[in-house]
């Protein structure tokens, strides 16, 4: 093996360090390395480091890797998923990797591998790939963003849940259940801001339809949910009169949790603020 694979696999370890300097030292070290195979390493950090000088140097690690291996990128997130070799977590973070330097690139190359990125099971990789093609300002983009945030894909999950509700699934169903739909949240918030980006409002007029539809059945109770809590994590406070008045009217006890939670996150933020 080289010695170029001994560094690399040194540099990896230190990202594990206590010692924010040690962490600092192998972000850089990884990124002067430049290889497209450290992207989903360097972003799986990137997303938990606390340390803002870190993060820094973790981001330009990736962007380094972007400028120089643009064609190595793109061959990532087409042949990943198909690498039977790589375990479907590992494949994830990979993937989520490239989209996230691809987005900081901006090359319009990219945009039909992002928005196949965008329809991933995962949602880390739906994520940065909705925060990549924000990124490109492309109206194509705009359009398959607005098409994710109305995107009923959850509804696979309902033959998991009986009629009478979560309190009768088993334990380890329920958190399955929980976990799809919190990463549903983060994907519907990640495009909504996307589309902010580009000047395009359309993503919070449609979560905020989506609070307002008022059903009977339990696939429009989960749907407003997920749109109460989405208001409530981008913290735009033009969501606060909708959740105000959806808690007045007919809704269910885990519909009124759900937006007495978001607003509670607008007033925190807003405090936050001043």
């Amino acid at each position: 093996m080289s010695f170029f694979w001994f560094r690399r696999r040194r540099y990896r370890s230190m990202l594990f360090s206590e010692d924010a300097a040690t962490r600092l030292n192998a972000a850089r070290k990884l990124g002067d390395l430049g290889d497209p195979g450290d992207v989903g390493t360097l972003y799986w950090f990137l997303k938990r480091e606390r340390i803002s000088e870190v993060r820094e140097a973790l981001s330009e690690g990736l962007r380094r890797i972007g400028t120089q291996s643009f064609e190595p990128l793109l061959q990532i997130l087409s042949n990943t998923r198909k690498n039977k070799r790589i375990s479907p977590g590992e494949a994830s973070r990979i993937l989520a990797g490239a989209a996230y330097i691809l987005g900081i690139v901006r090359d319009d190359r990219a945009l039909a591998l992002l928005i196949e990125a965008l329809k991933d099971y995962d949602s880390q990789v739906c994520e940065a790939a909705s925060q990549a093609l924000g990124n490109l300002g492309n109206r194509q983009a705009a359009e398959v963003l607005v098409a994710r945030v109305q995107d009923k894909s959850w509804f696979r999950l309902l033959p998991l849940i009986p009629s009478f509700g979560l309190s009768l699934v088993g334990t380890e169903t329920k958190e399955y259940i929980r976990s799809v739909m919190d990463g549903e949240v983060s994907v519907r918030v990640a495009a909504v801001k996307a589309l902010e980006k580009l000047g395009d409002g359309r993503g919070f007029e449609v979560l905020v339809r989506a609070l307002k539809t008022e059903g009977h059945g339990q696939q429009d109770d989960i749907e407003r949910i997920l749109a109460a809590k989405a208001l409530g994590l981008l913290g735009d406070e033009r969501a606060r009169e909708p959740l105000a008045q959806n808690m007045e009217g007919r809704c269910s006890r885990a519909l009124r949790e759900a937006i007495a939670e978001a607003i509670a996150r607008l007033d925190y933020s807003h405090t936050g603020d001043t």
